[in-house]
């Protein structure tokens, strides 16, 4: 929360509210805080803080010309990320680099600051060799390689994303611990689409850019007959892979991100406001982050009904237990050496 909220108020100073309304909606979003608490993406969750580091240095390149500040704290956000959980981290990288070009491409006449991208590799390098070098270069097991960790295949995806239709894009379970519970939410929903109408007046990249990944994103978890199937043909392979045949849990909590930043980026831009339209927006936003902190109670109401008693926990800590571990190693032929 406090991440979010000092990057998007870094983004959009002068309003404080604004940057606070829209962290708690990037947390509060089902697909961001659902990784705590539905199933046991505890992985994903680590990268939670990071991502809208990634997301303020992406934005602020594109008004500081890419200084080398901005792209060291890109690349270290990177690096960090493949840290946490290599899927999102991989989307992020892809996403930040695609943003990257294009910010080479408007601003390759003017001419660039290529200083700033050799620290940010450098860095980004020295933080994810590690993790990335582990997973490339020593596998789990003799003979074994990435490619055979698992396969998802664009029908596949495409098939899970139909099946929770509509449940995905109605209000969360009593519990929050359906599949369909990871899901963007309609207060993000109702802020996509304000940023999408609002954007045909005039071009400004760096809310421009932000709001046609979210957009990319958007279209790979909505079920759109055609381009759904179309789209996650195009995913190369071995992102398709390392997401996973369960996107919704990967892209949700990236897509919030890249709306409330597209949204802070637009805002900072934005002509300056009467007080009736502050007001309108600060009215607006009050009703979606009260609907999102209804939906977020469900979660934790879940958890109540869910809770153990104490004494449980030594049956669950017994060394006979540890068989339970073999789940995590059903995808390898065989256990690795340091099981």
């Amino acid at each position: 929360m406090f991440s979010a909220y000092l990057c998007l108020r870094s983004l959009i100073r002068g309003s404080r509210w604004l940057a606070a309304a829209l962290a708690a909606l990037f947390l509060g979003c089902p697909g961001t805080l659902g990784l705590a608490y539905n199933s046991d993406l505890y992985m994903s969750w680590m990268c939670m803080p990071l991502v809208p580091l990634v997301w303020f240095a992406t934005i602020r390149s594109f008004e500081d010309r890419g200084k080398s500040g901005t792209l060291a704290i890109l690349g270290a956000a990177l690096g960090l990320c493949w840290w946490a959980h290599s899927p999102i981290a991989l989307w992020s990288t892809l996403l930040a680099g695609i943003a990257q070009a294009a910010r080479i491409c408007l601003e390759f006449r003017d001419g660039l600051r290529w200083s700033g991208y050799i620290w940010a590799a450098v860095i980004f390098a020295s933080i994810a060799a590690y993790p990335v070098g582990s997973v490339l270069f020593f596998p789990a097991g003799p003979g074994g390689h990435m490619s055979t960790f698992q396969q998802a295949y664009p029908d596949v995806i495409v098939r899970f994303v139909r099946e929770v239709f509509p449940a995905a894009y109605l209000p969360v379970s009593a519990n929050g611990r359906a599949v369909s519970d990871f899901q963007v939410g309609y207060s993000l929903w109702a802020v996509f689409a304000f940023l999408i109408w609002r954007q045909r007046r005039v071009f400004r990249a760096s809310s421009v850019v932000p709001l046609a990944l979210a957009l990319f994103l958007a279209l790979l978890v909505l079920p759109v007959p055609g381009v759904n199937r179309l789209l996650w043909a195009v995913v190369p392979g071995f992102v398709r892979d390392t997401t996973g045949n369960w996107a919704m849990s990967r892209l949700c909590m990236l897509l919030a991100a890249a709306i409330v930043f597209a949204a802070a980026a637009y805002w900072r831009r934005a002509e300056a406001a009467t007080n009736r339209q502050r007001g309108t927006v600060a009215l607006v936003m009050t009703v979606f982050c009260a609907w999102s902190f209804h939906e977020a109670g469900k979660f934790a109401v879940g958890s109540r009904q869910l809770a153990r008693p104490g004494e449980t926990a030594a049956d669950m800590l017994r060394p006979e237990a540890i068989q339970i571990t073999r789940y995590s190693y059903s995808m390898f032929s065989s256990y690795p050496g340091n099981f």
